[in-house]
């Protein structure tokens, strides 16, 4: 276990912030990893996205701090075989925006 995921910030942050899964495709190979933090009744809130080597969690401070002044904070983490299918930057930006309103309606 690497010394940031045993720190007390990353434990706390763990266990207040639920790990959401998300399939976003037909034959359930595109799974992301969703962190949803802070007041629900805000419709605009903060998206982070890693980089490409990087997981959803990586913003947890920012989740954290950001999420105790009242923002809400969506962390996405895309998975390295969805990484692979989104060949076109536009199109891969285009998904995940297109995504993250759906999420906010649903």
């Amino acid at each position: 276990m690497s010394e940031i995921a045993s720190s007390l910030e990353y434990v706390s942050f763990r266990s207040s912030v639920p790990q959401k899964r998300v399939i976003v495709d037909e034959d359930s190979s595109k799974v992301w990893t969703m962190y949803d933090a802070g007041p629900r009744h805000i419709k605009c809130p903060l998206v982070c996205l890693p980089p490409v080597s990087g997981t959803a969690d990586v913003f947890f401070k920012q989740i954290m701090a950001l999420t105790a002044r009242g923002f809400r904070v969506i962390s996405v983490g895309v998975t390295l075989q969805s990484h692979a299918r989104i060949t076109n930057f536009d199109y891969g930006l285009t998904f995940i925006v297109t995504f993250t309103i759906l999420f906010l309606l649903y």
